[in-house]
């Protein structure tokens, strides 16, 4: 009788274990099988119920739902984003951008056969305010020189040189070391520029020879500006003969 209570007591504590631990057992099955082992033994049916473990509480998933979740932008911002944003416009005046294939105009100086020469009138565009660039072309023909021959004295052609340059010669130097001196007019340039100088300096009284010489004949062009209208080109080119600069306007592309 002892040895019943025992192990009824027994199946109470294990029952009792199992509810406090939260394991799903079948405790009716247990008394059921206590109950059909130890009937008409005189153990009271109280103690061979077991208590029914109660139902766990349901947990809740530690993913946030898409209603809590801090990541998820609210509906006002979704929508927001979802609207087509206007394209934003610059500050400050817009520029005329040049577009390709569309014909410039610059102001042209030139042509000059001598590097000097063009360096003066550059010299001269870029102290009134004129940036400019220079272009060299190669005309594929020989050079002449024109010079006046037979100074007796180095002092002499100094005075020679001196004259030439206050009548319209700026590049006038003198040739040579040792007597007979001579003078050369200007640098060597092609045979019709040569020509026409030759005359210019027997106009005024001096004797002078053309003779060809080494090198190959080249001219010099200055350009200034790149217009997108000939009239604006045409307007600018005027200011320049006033400063007694020559010129014509070119169409550049």
């Amino acid at each position: 009788m002892v040895l019943l209570v025992l192990l009824a007591l027994a199946a109470i504590v294990a029952g009792a274990l199992l509810w406090w631990t939260g394991a799903r057992v079948p405790g009716i099955r247990l008394g059921e099988v206590l109950r059909s082992r130890f009937a008409g033994r005189g153990v009271p049916a109280l103690l061979i119920v077991l208590p029914r473990p109660s139902a766990r509480p349901a947990t809740t998933s530690a993913r946030p739902s898409a209603a809590t979740s801090p990541s998820a932008p609210p509906p006002e911002a979704s929508r927001e984003a979802r609207l087509p944003r206007a394209p934003v416009e610059p500050w400050g005046p817009a520029k005329a951008a040049p577009r390709p294939g569309v014909p410039t105009f610059a102001i042209e100086f030139g042509p000059f056969f001598s590097r000097g020469e063009a360096d003066r009138v550059e010299h001269r565009l870029s102290q009134a305010g004129y940036p400019t660039a220079t272009y060299r072309q190669r005309l594929g023909a020989s050079v002449y020189g024109v010079f006046v021959e037979r100074v007796p004295s180095q002092r002499e052609a100094q005075v020679l040189v001196a004259t030439l340059r206050e009548q319209g010669f700026p590049e006038a130097m003198v040739i040579g070391s040792r007597d007979p001196y001579a003078v050369r007019a200007g640098e060597p340039a092609p045979l019709r520029v040569a020509v026409q100088m030759a005359e210019r300096l027997r106009e005024k009284g001096h004797i002078v020879r053309v003779s060809a010489e080494a090198g190959e004949a080249a001219q010099f062009m200055i350009r200034h500006g790149s217009f997108l209208e000939r009239e604006e080109a045409e307007w600018k080119s005027r200011d320049l003969v006033q400063l007694g600069l020559l010129n014509r306007v070119v169409r550049v592309k």
